[in-house]
């Protein structure tokens, strides 16, 4: 064996030698040093978290700010058990998860058979791309007012505006994933035991 051979045997075995000294380090630590390198991502996001709203409390306590801008957690903490108390935080929640729910199902009704069928024949594809392209990159916020014209400003435009966000990024996921299925590769090998109507054209 020559020393380039070597040289990549011992690249490809260092990731796999590096485990039993991160496990040594591990069980040769104390209880605390131990439990901080088993819970480092919680601890460090625990911690994150808790510094920036600390500095907004204390910015919001000084009007660092003046409170017309920015509130604080602790006002925002009562407000929300105030709300709960009186039942409106649930009622929100209700009329939300509706919304979100109703307008998510019609995206998936739509995006994953037209991604599908995009990604399965590639006329359609070169057909719609322009159409799918083009709204997929214009911003929600632009076709609000269209929107609001169109169904108003009830419930059906939050669906509406739910429905828009989640169609065109399910659609593309969608068209990709059968282009994907769908190449010469793919295809050789599925006509051999497929017909015509079932190999993607």
């Amino acid at each position: 064996m020559d020393r380039a051979e070597q040289a990549r045997e011992g690249v490809a075995r260092a990731p796999v030698e590096e485990e039993p000294l991160a496990d040594a380090a591990l069980a040769a630590a104390s209880p605390l040093r131990r439990f901080y390198l088993t819970s480092e991502r919680a601890i460090l996001g625990f911690a994150s978290v808790a510094v920036v709203l600390l500095a907004w409390e204390w910015m919001a306590a000084r009007v660092l700010v003046p409170l017309v801008f920015i509130s604080s957690p602790t006002r925002i903490a009562k407000a929300a058990v105030e709300l709960a108390e009186s039942g409106g935080l649930w009622n929100d929640l209700r009329v939300s998860g509706i919304e979100f729910f109703v307008g998510y199902a019609m995206s998936v009704a739509a995006g994953i058979p037209l991604g599908i069928a995009t990604g399965w024949y590639r006329r359609l594809f070169y057909v719609l791309d322009p159409f799918i392209s083009a709204l997929y990159a214009t911003p929600r916020v632009a076709l609000l007012p269209l929107i609001i014209i169109w169904v108003g400003i009830g419930i059906w435009s939050k669906i509406a505006v739910v429905f828009l966000g989640a169609v065109f990024p399910m659609t593309a996921a969608a068209a990709s994933t059968s282009w994907s299925l769908s190449g010469p590769d793919w295809g050789d090998r599925r006509s051999r035991s497929a017909g015509r109507g079932r190999v993607p054209r």
